[in-house]
């Protein structure tokens, strides 16, 4: 399940609806909101992920954008792991060098 915090400009929560259906969200996902003076800072579940089609729909979107993104943090996780196992072997090179020195 991907879990997604989304912001939406508009002037009513219908318009917010109508904005989230043009990017591939509609009512069949698990959708809550938050309404502050015109922006809608939505929480939506989906069964399925968005695609790389629905990513460039909500970039291409003024109105709207992504502030989290279940997907986007494991894939995050997922770097941030391979970049220590790196520096770790940075470290290793390091301190050779300094005893070669």
């Amino acid at each position: 399940m991907q879990k997604l915090e989304i912001t939406i400009t508009a002037k009513s929560w219908d318009d917010a609806k109508t904005i989230l259906a043009g990017v591939g969200i509609d009512e069949k996902n698990k959708i809550n909101y938050r309404a502050v003076d015109g922006l809608y800072i939505v929480s939506v579940e989906r069964s399925l992920s968005l695609s790389d089609s629905d990513y460039s729909s909500i970039r291409d979107e003024p109105n709207m954008s992504i502030l989290s993104d279940s997907e986007s943090r494991q894939r995050i996780m997922e770097v941030l792991d391979k970049v220590y196992d790196v520096e770790t072997q940075l470290r290793k090179l390091y301190c050779m060098f300094l005893i070669w020195k």
